[in-house]
């Protein structure tokens, strides 16, 4: 059986004979050094790619958040590229949930991606990988939900499996 998990800004391969006791390797996967960036809030795997939210910038007003995306060649991890949505603003929090399945990444944006007055109606992006190039697919806006109020953090968890994405709402209604 092999393992992999992240402690902090680490990521550990680890192997677990069947006796399941555990031997590891360890790398170091360093983020930028900003106070409670969020690095590794949530991750996700699919073969030989690793995608790690960084919401935490989003927290702070002058980021919008950001998700990382890490390729594995044998047992080392090295960064292929930093996503951001097309329409992203400072305190988005873009990066809280993510998901990975195969060419598709989503990422949950649970306070942004809203335009005008919305009030933390949140949303989802899409990306495809093309090579070792990831691009914008599609972004779902929470804003379009036809639910009356505000706060609907919609992006606050998302999945997805073959061609189907599933992204959570919080829903609050403000009356």
């Amino acid at each position: 059986y092999a393992l992999q998990f992240m402690n902090g800004s680490s990521i550990f391969d680890a192997v677990v004979p069947l006796d399941w006791s555990l031997s590891s390797e360890q790398q170091s996967v360093t983020s930028a050094s900003q106070t409670k960036n969020y690095f590794g809030g949530d991750v996700a795997i699919s073969g030989d790619y690793m995608v790690v939210g960084k919401a935490g910038e989003g927290f702070n007003a002058n980021y919008p958040g950001t998700a990382l995306v890490y390729i594995r060649s044998g047992t080392t991890w090295a960064l292929q590229q930093t996503l951001t949505p097309s329409n992203s603003t400072n305190g988005d929090n873009f990066g809280f949930s993510v998901d990975i399945d195969g060419d598709y990444i989503v990422v949950g944006s649970y306070i942004g991606n809203t335009t005008g007055s919305a009030t933390h109606k949140g949303g989802a992006t899409v990306f495809a990988r093309s090579g070792t190039t990831w691009t914008e697919e599609a972004i779902f806006n929470g804003q379009t939900l036809s639910i009356s109020g505000t706060y609907h953090y919609f992006g606050y968890d998302v999945g997805i499996s073959g061609d189907t994405i599933i992204v959570l709402s919080l829903i609050h209604i403000s009356e």
